[in-house]
């Protein structure tokens, strides 16, 4: 499965939204690695985090259009698929029941 990560996406939705709380319009409910893990487990699943890239042309477009040419600056000095899985804006999860 695929979910945003709840840090990054945090930060880069209050901004999107220029809100604190409308963008969990779009996310009810984000996690960071070790919560989903741990929630799995709660029912019975074993979880297996992937590193899979996500700066695309679409992700650069998308951050370009919320964020502007400071985003997109941001971007190429910072690019997420480099960053500790904790700090990626997607987890990419195998859950297996155990």
């Amino acid at each position: 499965m695929q979910t945003p990560s709840k840090w990054p996406n945090t930060i880069f939705e209050t901004i999107r939204w220029k809100s604190l709380t409308r963008w969990r319009e779009d996310h009810c409910a984000l996690h960071t690695p070790g919560e989903l893990r741990r929630r799995l487990e709660q029912h019975g699943f074993t979880a297996q985090f992937f590193d899979v890239p996500v700066v695309n042309d679409f992700f650069r477009a998308k951050v370009r259009r919320h964020l502007g040419w400071p985003g997109a600056l941001a971007l190429t000095i910072a690019n997420p698929d480099r960053l500790p899985v904790e700090w990626r804006t997607n987890l990419y999860v195998r859950a297996t029941k155990a």
